[in-house]
């Protein structure tokens, strides 16, 4: 059981782990990207 406890955390950590990281970057992106767009109208 607690083998698959630690495999778990480990799946957990690789695969939810740096979701904040990641929504943070697309919003910086999108931010950017609309403001491109609307420095062209």
């Amino acid at each position: 059981m607690k083998l698959l406890m630690e495999v778990l955390r480990v799946w957990n950590r690789e695969t939810f782990g740096m979701v904040d990281l990641n929504i943070e970057n697309c919003v910086k992106e999108l931010n950017e990207i609309e403001n491109l767009w609307a420095a062209d109208l």
